[in-house]
């Protein structure tokens, strides 16, 4: 369902999670620390994608300990994809403002804060690494290719197509392409360059996860990633954004 009641916060942090029992609670404390050195209303929308582990547990017990703290939890009973909901997210946010915060605790208090102050500044404020880009090898090998290929595709010049990207949220519901894999930030923001929307990049350090593994890196999310580009391309081609 739509929220089509005026905006109550300046931001939602939507917050995804599967199976981040061990790091979902330090990324609300980050999110509390960057929001009290820039001055913003807010929320926290945790998504649980059917965790297997104590995640729910973990996000229950905060609210219960931080009854001040602005946090919706929605689970699922059956795996949706990060591309589904964050759609879905969108729709039941009340932010004027909407931003991807992961529930693996990479996302750094400076990150946010650095985002933050660009609120207003353009539709669309994208992290991209840069020269602080402190991941492994193979991951910043496939990571600029895919972003090589975006590019090339789209006819941007953008740093990074997967980050903790802070958009209009309306822009979010209106031109969401709906796909459930890992690459639906790149159809977004490429959509939203095609129609006009205007943004800033702005460079921050990586971050590794402290707990778990990545979950970007599994055989279906690399088809879903082929999709996603065809996608791009037919827009790109046919001229429909």
């Amino acid at each position: 369902m739509l929220n089509e009641t005026a905006p109550s916060a300046d931001i939602t942090f939507f917050v995804p999670c599967l199976n981040e029992e061990k790091n979902v609670a330090g990324t609300f404390s980050v999110i509390m620390a960057a929001v009290a050195e820039v001055p913003v209303s807010y929320e926290i929308l945790v998504m649980d994608d059917c965790s297997t582990d104590g995640t729910v547990a973990v996000v229950e017990a905060f609210q219960q300990a931080h009854p001040d703290v602005p946090i919706t939890l929605k689970t699922h009973d059956r795996h949706q994809g990060l591309g589904v909901m964050h759609e879905e997210g969108a729709r039941l946010a009340r932010g004027k403002y909407y931003m991807l915060v992961n529930g693996d605790n990479v996302e750094r208090k400076e990150v946010i804060v650095a985002l933050l102050s660009k609120l207003g500044q353009a539709d669309m404020i994208i992290p991209y690494f840069g020269t602080m880009d402190n991941r492994p090898l193979l991951r910043r090998i496939i990571s600029r290719t895919f972003t090589a290929l975006v590019n090339f595709i789209s006819g941007n010049r953008i740093g990074y197509y997967n980050g903790a990207v802070v958009h209009l949220r309306e822009n979010v519901v209106r031109y969401h392409p709906g796909t459930q894999g890992f690459a639906y930030e790149a159809e977004l923001i490429t959509r939203l360059l095609a129609r006009g929307a205007t943004c800033v990049q702005v460079e921050v350090p990586s971050e590794e996860r402290q707990h778990g593994v990545s979950k970007a890196f599994r055989p279906r999310n690399f088809i879903s990633v082929g999709y996603s580009l065809l996608k791009i391309a037919w827009r790109r081609l046919t001229g429909r954004a």
